[in-house]
């Protein structure tokens, strides 16, 4: 991120909320620079000058979001409390991060072909290590079933995932 005055900054975040609605509903490839500008009231030039290229404002818009996630899972990394106590904040704070950026995580879901790539591997893994290691310590305090820790991780997040959808998807319909 480049530094910004506090005069720029609405003209910035402005740029950034455009892509973000833009990117969304009609993808990478679909949006134009162009198409941002107008949509956040500015000129291309005045894009160019917050970010170097299409590419780079896509990047800006998970920089954010990757922080917020790395500094979760470092949370969760220590352990304090059950496990089982750990689990459920876990999971309702996962959620909650995933209703915040559920436009960008739906983004993350599919690379159609022009799509920058983003490095995400590693904040994925970590995200499933920590999962996985919570479930792990709650069937060890005997406070979770047994059974496949991959499947019950699996089932978590996929039910996470369509719980963020849903709030979209109510948003979107206005019930």
């Amino acid at each position: 991120m480049i530094d910004i005055a506090p005069s720029d900054a609405a003209t910035y975040k402005g740029l950034l909320s455009a892509a973000r609605e833009l990117f969304a509903r009609k993808g990478y490839s679909g949006t134009s620079v162009r198409e941002i500008g107008a949509a956040a009231g500015v000129t291309k030039p005045v894009l160019y000058y917050y970010f170097r290229n299409k590419e780079g404002i896509y990047h800006e818009l998970f920089r954010e979001p990757f922080a917020n996630l790395a500094a979760f899972l470092d949370e969760f990394s220590n352990g304090w409390g059950s496990a089982t106590k750990r689990l459920r904040q876990f999971c309702c704070r996962l959620h909650f991060l995933f209703c915040e950026h559920v436009e960008l995580v739906n983004l993350l879901q599919d690379f159609p072909p022009g799509t920058p790539s983003l490095d995400v591997e590693d904040y994925y893994e970590r995200l499933w290590e920590t999962l996985r290691h919570l479930i792990h310590e709650a069937i060890e305090e005997e406070t979770f079933e047994k059974g496949n820790v991959e499947e019950k991780a699996a089932l978590i997040l996929g039910a996470m995932y369509k719980a963020s959808h849903g709030r979209i998807w109510n948003r979107e319909s206005g019930t």
